[in-house]
């Protein structure tokens, strides 16, 4: 995981290590997407995904590890 900001932001220690990762998942809470944009805007081509696809509204779910397994068991080959 990494902070999105500090991507956006170009840290450079930050981009660095986005760039060593095999692969970069983003997860929206809206279909604003701005965790993917800022994501391609900083060269990386993410795996995107909205949180509302997989039923969790922003502003309106719980978030619990229920929830969280869902999201997960959701997006191909992710691990916990």
């Amino acid at each position: 995981m990494y902070c999105l900001a500090g991507i956006g932001a170009k840290v450079s220690g930050m981009v660095e290590s986005a760039k060593a990762s095999e692969r970069i998942i983003a997860l929206d809470g809206c279909i604003v997407s701005c965790a993917k944009k800022i994501l391609e805007q900083a060269g990386f081509s993410p795996e995107a995904y909205n949180l509302k696809d997989f039923g969790i509204e922003k502003g309106k779910a719980e978030i619990s590890d229920l929830a969280i397994d869902g999201v997960i068991s959701r997006i191909p080959e992710c691990k916990q």
